[in-house]
């Protein structure tokens, strides 16, 4: 039901009737106007006749001021009836206010008043506080004015005043005529909801997609979407301009599809990629996007270093696929070794010197000739996610120092200036109960690359195993990489000490630091017990810049963090457990006979042990001059180590 005048007055007035104030007002201030310099009593004539010397802000109907201080209710006179006019100075905003029932008995006096004070007054901005004050006549006068820019309409009022068109166009041919730019209200008649002029304060400022208005979506390069969209934004779309790039996270199927319908509802040219940022999340996307019937048309997708049109992307991805086909029923750890195989002998390693990308990217790897390590790395991510198998990729530095010197120990160059290379790597969660390991491994197909004989020296090797490889290993000093090479709580506790002393620009400079980062590596290479820790420990959900700084709170956690990652670290995987897996792949996989197996497996054995004693000497510096000794660590692929794995076992 619409407010009547009536009910209007008495809200202005607090809905505190007359006749009961003196029983409730237990004090009672009247302001001396004459003397204040906050209020100034002025007449009719005064506004006619001075507007240069009363100039103001804003007009509102105000005659009471309520308030209450602990038992005191102090009533504040603002003007009254005798005085209903006056001018209020409050936090460098000027007010006039005009006395709420003077009002109510006199409108025709009080508007005549309003219409002269708008049209003549010379400040730039406006605002009419009360819905009830708006009419023609006032929008005529406020057409009129020569100086006025900024005008807002009973914003903030209980019952705010909403831009009708009517309004709308005066204003309008006003602002083309004289001074005004901009008319805020808090809404718009539906008519003009959808009318973007810059006049229309409310529509120009609206936020229609996340936080942008019509004029940045007009203009915009990129619109990021990385949450879902609500329905009304998905039908602001129809604003955006067609240049735009839509970019949506591909962890937002639902949107993306939404996205794309009403793309092309509205029939825009829009260029939609899918972002997609892992393998895992890849894996996911796909899932639904091969089940699905999805045009291509102006889709694309970024993944793996680069982006390719939808139909492309669907290509390759099935390519990669159809490689893992022979997989599908062999153990977790023997599609590993299948994966492994895939990659390492996938083509020889080979660098490109016109793109570099020609050799990295996944896709690009796919159709031509070159692969470096980077390339052997995302393949070999890609396929594990595929078989559901945790990783990630991570870069260690690799000393480039022993290239072409490393024949044996007369040919070892000590004092050659050592040279740290960047190199790809993938750091694995093997889970196979039937090989019973459970456990996190580096794995290198780059190194074991060879066409024709069929290596796993670096299939999965434990930090303690590549610290025996004479190409010594720099990991990134601003990570928590050395975390992962523990064997006891103790050591994980002394290394975290460790990384928190170090003097790096980005190292972790907080146990909070430390804790976060090892939870998001944690996260890629199991998942279900990174969310465990989540749930175990909520305030790890909380931005860490409002964790608490008592690390004493930390203490269960890291317990928890130290204990799951020594129970998952270093624990090597035998050259006879590795060569049993091997032989199930070749006789399920590979369908190799049987009879013959036998065969081939000791001729893997041998060429591994051979290798072997090339690449895993320990080298240790024992003095300043620096003279290295080697030390024959053992070979997992040496006959007899085979022989002695058995017996152990026995």
């Amino acid at each position: 039901m619409a407010e009547t005048f009536e009910d209007f007055i008495r809200r202005l007035s607090n809905e505190m009737p007359h006749q009961k104030e003196a029983d409730t007002l237990k004090k009672t201030t009247i302001n001396s106007f004459k003397n204040s310099k906050y209020y100034q009593i002025v007449t009719i004539d005064q506004l006619f006749n001075n507007l240069d010397e009363l100039n103001f802000d804003s007009i509102a109907l105000n005659g009471l001021v309520i308030t209450q201080f602990a038992d005191n209710i102090i009533q504040n006179i603002e003007n009254d009836y005798e005085h209903p006019f006056t001018i209020c100075t409050k936090a460098f905003k000027t007010i006039l206010k005009i006395n709420p029932e003077y009002f109510l008995d006199h409108q025709e006096t009080v508007f005549n008043v309003l219409k002269h004070v708008v049209s003549k007054r010379k400040n730039k901005f406006l605002t009419i506080d009360y819905t009830i004050l708006i009419n023609d006549d006032l929008i005529d006068s406020i057409c009129q004015n020569e100086t006025l820019e900024d005008l807002t309409l009973a914003k903030y009022d209980e019952t705010p005043y909403i831009l009708s068109e009517k309004h709308f166009k005066k204003l309008k041919e006003s602002a083309e005529e004289k001074s005004l730019k901009k008319v805020n209200t808090i809404a718009v008649e539906e008519p003009l909801k959808e009318n973007f002029d810059s006049l229309i304060e409310c529509n120009s400022n609206r936020k229609l997609i996340k936080f942008y208005t019509y004029d940045e979506l007009q203009s915009l390069s990129e619109l990021n979407i990385y949450k879902d969209l609500t329905e009304e934004e998905l039908e602001n779309l129809k604003y955006l301009n067609e240049k735009t790039e839509i970019i949506i996270n591909s962890d937002l199927p639902n949107t993306i599809f939404e996205v794309i319908t009403k793309i092309r509802k509205f029939q825009k040219a829009n260029s939609i990629i899918i972002d997609i940022k892992n393998n895992k999340s890849k894996e996911n996307f796909n899932k639904i996007l091969f089940n699905s019937n999805l045009s291509s048309q102006n889709i694309f997708v970024r993944s793996h270093l680069e982006t390719i049109p939808l139909n492309a992307y669907l290509h390759f991805e099935k390519q990669l696929y159809d490689m893992l086909e022979p997989a599908k029923n062999l153990s977790p750890f023997e599609k590993y070794i299948f994966a492994y195989n895939k990659v390492k002998k996938f083509k020889e390693y080979k660098e490109s010197e016109v793109d570099k990308w020609e050799a990295r990217s996944l896709y690009r790897i796919l159709q031509n000739e070159f692969m470096v390590c980077v390339g052997f790395s995302e393949m070999f991510g890609d396929l594990l996610s595929k078989v559901g198998i945790e990783n990630k990729k991570f870069i260690v530095g690799i000393d480039t120092s022993y290239d072409g010197y490393f024949k044996g120990i007369e040919d070892l160059v000590i004092d050659k200036e050592i040279n740290f290379a960047p190199h790809a790597r993938n750091y694995v969660h093997i889970v196979d109960e039937k090989y019973n390991i459970d456990g996190f491994y580096i794995s290198d197909p780059t190194w074991d690359n060879d066409l024709e004989k069929d290596y796993y020296n670096f299939l999965a090797i434990t930090n303690e195993e590549e610290k025996h490889n004479y190409r010594g290993l720099k990991f990134n000093p601003c990570g928590v990489e050395e975390l992962f090479d523990v064997k006891t709580l103790q050591e994980f506790y002394q290394k975290i000490n460790f990384l928190l002393d170090r003097k790096y620009a980005f190292a972790p400079k907080t146990i909070n630091d430390i804790i976060e980062n090892l939870i998001e590596e944690i996260s890629k290479l199991d998942s279900n017990k990174a969310n465990e820790f989540l749930e175990k420990y909520p305030y790890l959900k909380d931005y860490k810049g409002r964790w608490s700084k008592n690390t004493e709170e930390y203490t269960d956690l890291l317990y928890d963090l130290g204990t799951y990652i020594v129970d998952h670290t270093n624990k090597p995987i035998s050259g006879q457990t590795i060569l049993k897996a091997v032989r199930e792949v070749y006789i399920k996989a590979y369908d190799t006979n049987p009879d013959q197996i036998d065969e081939k497996i000791i001729q893997i054995m041998l060429e591994n042990a051979k290798k072997q004693e090339e690449i895993f000497p320990k080298i240790t510096k024992i003095d300043d001059l620096g003279s290295y000794i080697l030390f024959d660590e053992t070979n997992k692929f040496n006959p007899n180590e085979q022989e002695r794995e058995t017996e152990k076992k026995r």
